[in-house]
């Protein structure tokens, strides 16, 4: 009779935490949701920041303004020093990518940038200074196996951070 409360209680206790983990990953992922604010600094400077976004991120740096956009800002204050800051975006394509990966940009950032990729655990597995052409440049990621990778691409003014999908 002991033997079968024994496993009985097993039994309880493992629909328990099998319950308790099934309800915690629909909690979890329900409570993933866009958010973030804007912060007029100055007279014409809106910093906007935000949480969940599915696009890329990028920031301006200029002497001791630093601007970014996406996910998670440091809290503090923007101080211009310079008369104009240009917002720049950046565009990946394809994504997933087979051997060809295009990173175009809406305006100039310069005429070299460094481009680093990391592998899903965040090992540098490849870098490469690259010149810009028309404000778009082009590498070949055959070197690299499938997977998910991460680039940063830096200026002296600008970073640019985007996922990359390398597939057969």
């Amino acid at each position: 009779m002991q033997r079968n409360s024994t496993m009985n209680m097993y039994k309880f206790l493992f629909s328990l935490l099998f319950t308790y983990g099934c309800w915690g990953q629909r909690i979890h992922h329900q409570s993933i949701a866009s958010q973030g604010a804007n912060v007029k600094v100055g007279s014409s400077i809106i910093v906007a920041q935000s949480v969940g976004q599915s696009s890329v991120i990028g920031t301006y740096k200029n002497g001791n303004l630093i601007i970014g956009q996406g996910y998670i800002q440091s809290i503090g204050l923007a101080k211009n020093s310079s008369s104009a800051i240009r917002p720049v975006s950046m565009v990946q394509y394809p994504n997933p990518v087979l051997d060809l990966a295009n990173f175009q940009f809406s305006s100039s950032i310069g005429t070299i940038a460094n481009l680093y990729l990391f592998d899903s655990r965040g090992r540098l597995v490849y870098s490469k200074e690259v010149e810009l052409t028309q404000n778009n440049f082009t590498i070949d990621l055959s070197i690299v196996s499938e997977g998910v990778y991460f680039a940063k691409i830096e200026t002296s003014h600008y970073t640019f951070s985007t996922k990359i999908i390398k597939s057969k």
